[in-house]
């Protein structure tokens, strides 16, 4: 009985490793989702940030960012959409560091629906791109696999012993 103790150890250890690593693999398989989708649904263009600010929203700070798509020097309709989710930050001072690069002015890749550019259009923060999910999701897999062998081992053992 003594020596069930570890493997009940490992199997609680699994189920640690196991259920955040689920969580991570479900987040960024939405996100890589819907960025996939964003690409094959839109057009790859430009779009030149028209007005950028800083908004509390109840303890949080969000980033809003209107931008207009620019095709042949025409700029169409204005659009807030900045990605999946709106930038939220825990304070003001990480908050101003993501809107510096959104200067008044500046121009970033966007994705825009080629048969109405003014309707919509999505401006993607880069610092997470689809190579850094992959590796999240990848790492996610391998930590999750690993706890599931751990608890699956873990019952193994048990029921050898009984």
């Amino acid at each position: 009985m003594e020596q069930s103790a570890p493997i009940r150890s490992l199997a609680w250890f699994g189920i640690v490793l196991t259920l955040p690593a689920a969580f991570c693999v479900a987040a960024t398989l939405q996100s890589l989702a819907w960025q996939v989708q964003t690409r094959l649904c839109y057009t790859k263009g430009s779009c030149r940030v028209v007005a950028a600010e800083i908004v509390k929203v109840t303890n949080n700070f969000e980033i809003r960012v209107a931008h207009q798509v620019e095709i042949d020097g025409r700029a169409f309709g204005r659009s807030e959409n900045t990605e999946q989710y709106t930038p939220s930050y825990n304070s003001r001072q990480e908050a101003e560091e993501s809107l510096a690069q959104y200067a008044v002015g500046s121009v970033h890749p966007c994705w825009y629906d080629a048969k109405d550019p003014a309707r919509s259009s999505v401006l993607i923060d880069r610092s997470m791109d689809t190579g850094f999910q992959f590796a999240v999701f990848a790492i996610s897999l391998a930590v999750g696999a690993l706890g599931i062998k751990l608890v699956s081992g873990s019952k193994r053992r048990l029921i050898g012993r009984s």
